[in-house]
């Protein structure tokens, strides 16, 4: 009797510990980010990248964003590449979402039309990686471009950036 006692209680305990498991795997966060604006202007031999996008947590536990990585590459009127990080701490509560700002300084000059960004947000549990293409905006206002203009820069640029990372291979 004792050993059957045994048997059941070690199967109840393994079967908690599963379901346990399973709830905290399931119960995370899961971050979607979408990139609302994003642009730089340039002045002199300097250039300032805005950015303003909105992260969505569908997941089951609230987390914290800690900070964000920018990876910055250009390739007008010279070579660039900068790697920076800037701190957040904002939360982010399970199925809600925060709209976030961000801004960077840069000590080179942009001239490029489009310039693509890859960015790693860190939060509690994760990095959430994603990627957007700047708009060289010749003032605080906007730019205006038809759809067609905007997806033909946004191949070119592509192509290159392509053409770069084959010739660093």
């Amino acid at each position: 009797m004792e050993l059957v006692l045994g048997v059941v209680g070690t199967i109840a305990g393994i079967v908690s510990l599963a379901l346990h498991l399973k709830r905290f795997l399931r119960e995370k966060p899961i971050l979607r980010v979408e990139v609302e604006k994003f642009g730089h202007f340039t002045s002199d031999n300097n250039t300032k990248m805005s950015i303003e996008f909105l992260v969505r947590n569908i997941g089951h536990r609230g987390t914290t964003l800690n900070g964000i990585r920018w990876w910055v590459r250009s390739f007008k009127p010279e070579y660039h590449e900068i790697s920076t990080r800037k701190s957040l701490h904002k939360q982010v509560k399970a199925y809600d979402s925060q709209r976030l700002s961000c801004e960077l300084d840069l000590d080179f000059k942009i001239d490029e039309l489009l310039n693509t960004v890859k960015f790693e947000l860190y939060h509690t549990r994760d990095v959430e990686k994603f990627q957007a293409t700047s708009v060289l905006r010749p003032s605080r206002g906007t730019i205006h471009l038809g759809t067609t203009e905007l997806m033909n820069a946004i191949a070119i640029d592509q192509k290159r950036w392509q053409l770069h990372f084959d010739s660093l291979n």
